[in-house]
C-alpha cells in the first residue's frame, strides 16, 4: 500500500536526503586540444550527471551529451581565425533544481596535423530527418506548406583541412545523400516553408565522422628472380659460388633473398639444389631453386702437333 505524503515539511525533506544521495561533482582533469577547426575536450567525472555541456564564455557550443560520455568533438574557429580559444569548460548538469558543476576556465591546446596523413576515399552517408509539424507559435503546419529542407554540414578531414557544405532538398524529400571523405563533422537541418521563412538551425548539431576504410589486404606473393641460369655446372672439386638473386614485391619493394646452397657438395657427383626464399610485410612467401650439377672434370684437350 502507497501513502501520499500531505506534509510540505516531510516532502521537503525527502527531497533533500534525495539529493545528499547523489554525487554532484565538478568535470575534473579536463583538456580541450585543437587540431584545425576541430576542438576535442575530453574529461574525467564521478558524479551523477544527466548530461554535459561543453561552454566557451557564456555560450553553449556543444549540449547534451550523454551521461556516460567524457570525450566530445565540436567545431570551432581556427588558430588563423582565433588565434588563443579560451574560457573553455565542461559543465555538468544535474537535476533541474539543482545547481551545474563546471570545470575550470581553460584554454585550447592546438595540435598540429600529421602532414604525412592522406584523406582517404569518399563514402556516401544518408541523412534523413522528420519535418516539422507545427510552427514556433505551436500553429499546426500542413505538409503543403513546407517547400524545403536544406543541410549543412562542416568539419575536418583527417589531415586538419577544413571543409563545408550544404544541399537544399525539395519537399516531399526526407533525406538525402552525401558523399564525404575520411573526418570528423557535425551537420544541422533547417525547414524552409513556400512564404520563404526558414526555421532554426536543428539543435544540438548532428556530431559524426567518416572513418577511413581499412587497406586493402596484400595477398600477392612477392616474385624471385635468379641472377645467372636455373641450372648450371661445376666441375668436381671446383668451387660453387651462386650468383644470387633479386626479390621485388608490388607493396614493398625490393625485398632481401635468403640463399641456402649448404647443400651442395662439389666433391661428390650429381646434382644439387640451391634454393631461395624472400617474404613480405603480409607474410606471403615466394621460394625459386637453382638446379647445380656437379660432373666429373674433363679431358685435356689434344696436344698441338707441328713437324719442321
Amino acid at each position: 500500500m502507497m501513502y501520499a505524503i500531505k506534509s510540505p515539511l516531510v516532502a521537503a525533506a525527502l527531497l533533500l536526503a534525495a539529493a545528499n544521495a547523489m554525487a554532484y561533482d565538478a568535470p575534473a582533469n579536463v583538456t580541450f586540444e585543437r587540431q584545425g577547426t576541430t576542438l576535442t575536450a575530453t574529461w574525467e567525472h564521478s558524479g551523477d550527471a544527466k548530461v554535459f555541456s561543453v561552454f566557451q564564455g557564456t555560450a553553449a557550443i556543444q549540449t547534451a551529451i550523454p551521461s556516460d560520455a567524457r570525450s566530445a568533438t565540436v567545431i570551432v574557429p581556427s588558430a588563423e581565425e582565433v588565434p588563443q580559444l579560451c574560457e573553455l569548460r565542461v559543465v555538468a548538469r544535474y537535476l533541474p533544481e539543482q545547481p551545474n558543476m563546471a570545470s575550470p576556465d581553460a584554454c585550447a591546446t592546438d595540435v598540429a596535423a600529421d602532414p604525412e596523413v592522406e584523406p582517404g576515399p569518399a563514402q556516401e552517408k544518408t541523412f534523413t530527418w522528420t519535418p516539422p509539424t507545427h510552427r514556433v507559435d505551436e500553429t499546426p503546419l500542413g505538409p503543403n506548406e513546407l517547400a524545403s529542407h536544406t543541410l549543412y554540414w562542416r568539419g575536418n578531414l583527417i589531415d586538419g583541412t577544413p571543409v563545408e557544405g550544404q544541399v537544399e532538398v525539395p519537399m516531399p524529400g526526407t533525406s538525402t545523400k552525401v558523399t564525404l571523405e575520411p573526418g570528423a563533422y557535425e551537420a544541422q537541418a533547417q525547414a524552409k516553408d513556400s512564404e520563404g521563412s526558414v526555421s532554426d538551425l536543428s539543435s544540438p548539431p548532428l556530431a559524426f565522422t567518416v572513418d577511413a576504410p581499412p587497406p586493402p589486404v596484400d595477398e600477392e606473393a612477392p616474385v624471385i628472380t635468379l641472377l645467372g641460369d636455373s641450372t648450371v655446372t661445376v666441375q668436381i672439386r671446383e668451387t660453387y659460388e651462386d650468383a644470387g638473386a633479386m626479390c621485388g614485391d608490388m607493396v614493398d619493394g625490393s625485398i632481401q633473398v635468403e640463399v641456402d646452397a649448404s647443400a651442395v657438395d662439389t666433391g661428390s657427383l650429381g646434382e644439387y639444389a640451391v634454393t631461395f626464399r624472400c617474404v613480405d610485410a603480409a607474410g606471403n612467401v615466394a621460394t625459386e631453386m637453382r638446379v647445380v650439377i656437379v660432373d666429373k672434370r674433363a679431358p685435356p684437350k689434344a696436344p698441338a702437333l707441328t713437324v719442321e
